[in-house]
């Protein structure tokens, strides 16, 4: 398996795009923002990231994201934990910002927690989008949570259920919606129906294990 094994201080800023200093002159990405970008990349889309610390054992996190997010979670830790290079105030020379008394002041950057960027083996390359197509799923059902008349129409819900008769009612609601796909309105309409259907039968899953769950 392809890894990236560093020193937390060697992870570079997250500057993604080019800024202008004050004479309208663009300052560029840096190389080395670049090249650390084209490393993790290489390694897959989606990273999983282990951080230790020589001198405490006891110390262990781990994370995963795709590039974009590791590299920022990478250097907010590098902040954090005082990788980076000590500065005016970090030094304890600031008058207006002294450190706190428990703060000792710093003299150099901190070089004892190693990183390990590797793929994760354990990440689904999803050929139709299922990943995002669930968590839309799940802010719809969220939002019909905060539409001002999903009150009553929970409330009937579950006195049909209460009364035995949901997944008839859910599954019913399947058809319908099913069988309503592009005949009425817009495209966003039909799409619209589609999640409808998702949600009503995810409803129906609960009532199945609700009914069967001594099973």
């Amino acid at each position: 398996m392809q890894s990236v094994k560093l020193n937390l201080k060697d992870v570079p800023s997250v500057k993604t795009h080019a800024k202008y200093d004050k004479k309208g002159k663009v300052i560029p990405i840096p190389k080395t923002t670049l090249e650390f970008q084209e490393t993790l990349s290489s390694l897959g889309e989606t990273l999983l990231v282990e951080i230790i610390n020589k001198k405490n054992p006891a110390y262990h996190e781990m994370f995963s994201g795709d590039v974009a997010s590791v590299h920022e979670a990478l250097y907010n830790e590098k902040q954090a934990l005082g990788a980076t290079k000590p500065n005016y105030t970090s030094r304890g020379e600031n008058p207006k910002k002294p450190l706190p008394p428990h703060v000792p002041p710093r003299v150099k950057a901190n070089e004892d927690y190693e990183v390990l960027i590797m793929a994760d083996e354990y990440s689904i390359k999803y050929k139709f989008n299922e990943d995002k197509i669930v968590q839309e799923l799940q802010e719809y059902i969220n939002s019909t949570y905060d539409q001002h008349y999903s009150k009553n129409n929970f409330q009937a819900t579950e006195f049909i259920i209460d009364g035995g008769h949901g997944t008839g009612f859910c599954i019913g609601n399947v058809l319908k919606y099913a069988q309503r796909y592009g005949k009425k309105g817009s495209a966003a309409d039909a799409r619209k129906d589609l999640m409808k259907v998702l949600h009503y039968a995810t409803i129906a899953i609960d009532i199945h294990d609700q009914e069967h769950k001594d099973q």
